[in-house]
């Protein structure tokens, strides 16, 4: 079990390492240095984050940066600092500002920050908002599925050509007027192995058992949870696992057994980085688990079950795909819980004192 801990440990550490995506470019500091290598911009942390030696430089101390071949520039809106690659210029202009986030800037001054992980129908809506005097094009970001920088450059393309007017409503915002919301949603499925640690009879009977089975669920992320939408998610998970046979000798009695475990939980996990291809996150949960032993002793077959609350933590790293849906390794660990069993031995019963606690691996695909 130490092993497991180390290695989980291990695990997300490097996960979070890994966590942004660093892309090959330059920067040139204010004292005219120049510094090559793989960065990324955080805007958030007003930084350039270089992957050699894990170097941070602040936006005031850089005065330009190229990544992936495209230039970037320091510029200040409203207060705010950002490092802006121009892809579109017009009544309103697009800017890269990393490598999924985008800022839209409008002659009047207004600029909103676009986040290609949120959900579409958020960036449908603040899209919707700023080209309110477009009645015709907001027709058009409606019928758009999923969105990218090339969805963006043609819709505000489209806007900067359009034949402008007071607001009115588009028949499709009528239609959802009622129904719009921006909370995400992610449902999963997937495989997994536990690694199940029996004690019979108060330690005088220690095993390790493996289990394999099946995962799925539903994580949310409302969209009152604001500026953290997209770390933190509520979630449901389901499964289910099947053991493998094992013997026990309890007083010259052979016991046959298996078992089964079927578990529900609840809970929440948190999302380290919510933008990038590597997403590293924790969590905690509660619920509920059933454990159906069966077998024979002597040859006498016997069917007992339990049932416990019990509560879990979890962690795992989450993958991003090229279809746009994501691959995910999680850990969980379930502490120890106990049960009074009645196993039928020679024609008595015999109370059993069991505890059980368990590490499970899970597979899953996140869609």
């Amino acid at each position: 079990m130490r092993f497991i801990l180390v290695f989980l440990f291990a695990f997300i550490c490097f996960s979070a390492t890994q966590a942004q995506s660093y892309n090959s470019g330059s920067l040139t500091l204010t004292n005219k240095t120049e510094v090559s290598g793989k960065f990324y911009v955080s805007t958030k942390n007003q930084s350039v984050e270089a992957k050699k030696n894990n170097t941070s430089y602040h936006f005031n101390k850089v005065e330009s940066l190229s990544i992936d071949d495209r230039f970037f520039i320091k510029e200040t809106f409203n207060g705010a600092t950002y490092f802006t690659h121009e892809l579109v210029s017009g009544k309103a202009s697009l800017f890269q500002i990393e490598s999924n986030n985008y800022l839209i800037l409008k002659e009047n001054g207004i600029f909103k920050e676009i986040d290609l992980k949120n959900d579409p129908n958020l960036v449908r809506g603040i899209l919707s908002v700023l080209f309110e005097d477009c009645n015709t094009i907001r027709n058009d970001i409606y019928n758009i599925n999923e969105f990218s920088e090339k969805t963006l450059i043609s819709t505000i393309t489209s806007y900067n050509s359009c034949s402008y007017s007071g607001y009115n409503p588009t028949e499709t915002e009528l239609k959802n007027a009622n129904s719009f919301n921006t909370d995400t949603f992610k449902l999963y499925f997937g495989l997994g192995v536990d690694i199940k640690n029996i004690n019979f009879f108060e330690d005088f009977y220690n095993e390790n058992l493996s289990q394999f089975g099946l995962k799925f669920g539903l994580l949310a992320s409302p969209g009152f949870t604001g500026k953290i939408q997209g770390n933190l998610y509520f979630y449901l998970d389901a499964s289910l696992s099947f053991g493998s046979e094992n013997d026990l000798i309890f007083i010259d009695n052979k016991i046959h057994y298996s078992v089964n475990t079927y578990r529900a939980l609840t809970g929440i996990e948190y999302f380290f980085n919510k933008t990038g291809k590597i997403n590293p996150f924790i969590g905690i949960s509660g619920g509920t688990n059933w454990d159906r032993f069966s077998g024979d002793v002597n040859d006498d077959s016997f069917k007992i079950k339990s049932h416990n609350l019990i509560w879990a933590s979890k962690a795992g790293v989450l993958f991003s795909l090229k279809n746009g849906k994501e691959l995910g390794f999680t850990i969980d660990y379930i502490p120890d819980y106990g049960n009074e069993l009645v196993i039928p031995i020679n024609e008595e019963l015999i109370n059993v004192d069991i505890s059980s606690s368990s590490f499970s691996f899970g597979l899953k695909y996140y869609f």
